[in-house]
């Protein structure tokens, strides 16, 4: 039977340049999904796949049981500590 637990996905935006913001997605272990290039936040959450279907089938590769979609503003309490976990495993080799 499988947990009522859905798995994670977190979606942020990684930086702004003159292109636009740079929007990513990674899995509750700090492994990257996906990344899109948008005009603005509103676009940046649908082109990440909030209310939308783009991206999914790079989410369902990972966790073909289901998951769920977290948004992370920078004022979010989880985001530096999702940010530093992402870092050290990018430092690890991970």
């Amino acid at each position: 039977m499988l947990s009522d637990k859905k798995n994670t996905i977190y979606c942020f935006i990684n930086t702004t340049n003159s292109l636009g913001h740079i929007v990513v997605a990674y899995a509750e272990d700090g492994t990257y999904l996906a990344f899109h290039c948008s005009s603005n936040i509103v676009w940046a959450k649908h082109d990440i796949g909030i209310g939308s279907t783009w991206k999914h089938d790079k989410y369902k590769a990972k966790y073909p049981e289901g998951y769920e979609l977290i948004w992370l503003d920078e004022e979010d309490p989880q985001f530096k500590s999702f940010i530093d976990m992402v870092n050290k495993k990018s430092k690890e080799g991970n």
